[in-house]
């Protein structure tokens, strides 16, 4: 899965694309991962996720990308609050606001707000 942190500087909220140039995990017996890490000072929110949350289909534009995903993120993130039912709700609006209709891959979301 990939993460995104989410922390305040100043009056301004920052978002951090946090990952590694990996193949997923079990995808290849004995492959050698790499490690990364980030220094993080104060307050912060980790937000960890699956494809299935951003690779929707966006009515009259296609796929929606990872790029389009962070910026759409950053313009609702918020590092002191949980916001797990506001980007499900974000996500179904963006793809045509079909509240009962299945995601077409999971939409797995965790974030853990660190004080």
């Amino acid at each position: 899965p990939a993460a995104l942190l989410v922390r305040s500087s100043g009056t301004d909220t920052e978002v951090l694309q946090l990952g590694t140039r990996n193949l997923a995990i079990g995808c290849m017996p004995d492959f050698p991962y790499s490690e990364d890490a980030v220094a993080v000072p104060g307050a912060f929110k980790l937000a960890v996720y699956s494809d299935g949350v951003y690779e929707i289909e966006v009515p009259g534009k296609g796929p929606m990308s990872l790029a389009d995903f962070v910026a759409l993120y950053t313009s609702i993130a918020d590092p002191q609050r949980l916001q797990a039912q506001e980007l499900l709700d974000t996500m179904r609006e963006v793809r045509g606001g079909e509240r009962s209709r299945p995601f077409d891959d999971d939409f797995s979301y965790l974030e853990l707000i660190i004080r």
